[in-house]
C-alpha cells in the first residue's frame, strides 16, 4: 500500500502543476501544503445483499451493486456495504457522496470473463484489433467527476488478474524468449537457420480502480489484490480535489 500511496502522491502533484503553470522557478518558501480534505459521506446504509447480491463466489452481482448504488444516489448519498462473503461482479461505477465499504472477510472479486470488461467475445485473432479494443476496457471500480467518494473497510478487492496475466504482452514476450532459448537436439547435424518465432497474441489489461477528476476522495483499509493492471486516482483538472490514502 505504501507504493500505491507514493504513486498517487506523484500523480496528484503532477496534476496540480499541470492545472497551475508556474510563472518562474519554484522556491521552497513558495510552497504551501494543505492537509487533504476527507469526503463527507451521509450515514445512510445500503447493504448489497438487500438488493439481491449473493456472496457465494458463484453468482454474478453486477446488477445488485448497480441497484444498491442507484438507491444510494437517489437518497442523497450514503454507505454501500459489502458484507462478509465473496461477491463476483463485473465493473462497478461509483457515485458522488458515497462510500463503498468492504467489510472484514468480504471480497469483491472481478469476473474472469474478458467480455465483462469491454473486450469482444470471441476475442479478435489479429493483434491490431485487440490493441484497438483497449479504448473499450472498463476498470473493476471507477468514478468520473465525482465529489465526496470513498472506498473503505477491511476487506479485499480482487482483480482476478491471473487470466489477464496469462494473455498479457509480458507473457507473450516470455513465450518468445523461451522458444528462442531451446537447445538444438543433435549438434552433429548441419546447423539450420533459427526458426522465426511469432509473438503470441496478447490482450490489453483493465485497471483495478480508476477515479478521474474527482474531489475529496478517500481510500482506506481495503487490500487491492491480483490487479490485472493497476489503480489510478486523479485530481480535477482545475486543481480543487484532494485525496486521502491510508
Amino acid at each position: 500500500m505504501k507504493t500505491i500511496c507514493r504513486h498517487l502522491s506523484s500523480l496528484l502533484f503532477a496534476a496540480a502543476l499541470a492545472a497551475f503553470p508556474l510563472p518562474g522557478p519554484l522556491r521552497a518558501k513558495d510552497l504551501v501544503f494543505r492537509a487533504p480534505q476527507a469526503p463527507v459521506i451521509p450515514q445512510r446504509v445500503f447493504k448489497i445483499t438487500d438488493f439481491g447480491a449473493a456472496g457465494d463466489g458463484v453468482a454474478i452481482n453486477t446488477a445488485a451493486f448497480r441497484k444498491a448504488i442507484e438507491a444510494c444516489t437517489k437518497a442523497g448519498g450514503g454507505r454501500v456495504i459489502v458484507p462478509a462473503g465473496r461477491f463476483l461482479t463485473g465493473p462497478i461505477e461509483l457515485a458522488g457522496h458515497m462510500a463503498l465499504v468492504v467489510e472484514k472477510d468480504a471480497v469483491i472479486q472481478a469476473s474472469d470473463k474478458f467480455a465483462d470488461f469491454g473486450l469482444p467475445d470471441p476475442l479478435p485473432t489479429v493483434q491490431s484489433e485487440l490493441d484497438a479494443a483497449r479504448k473499450q476496457l472498463r476498470p473493476l471500480i471507477s468514478g468520473v467527476k465525482l465529489e465526496d467518494v470513498a472506498i473503505l473497510g477491511e476487506g479485499i478487492i480482487d482483480g482476478a488478474g491471473a487470466p489477464w496475466w496469462a494473455k498479457s504482452d509480458k507473457a507473450a514476450e516470455r513465450a518468445v524468449s523461451s522458444a528462442k532459448s531451446v537447445e538444438p537436439g543433435n549438434s552433429a547435424k548441419p546447423a539450420e537457420p533459427a526458426p522465426v518465432v511469432a509473438k503470441p497474441l496478447y490482450v490489453p489489461r483493465p485497471h483495478l480502480i480508476v477515479l478521474r477528476d474527482c474531489a475529496r476522495v478517500q481510500i482506506a483499509g481495503v487490500t487491492p489484490f491480483a490487479c490485472p493492471d493497476d489503480l489510478k486516482v486523479g485530481a480535477p483538472s482545475h486543481g480543487a480535489g484532494s485525496t486521502v490514502v491510508t
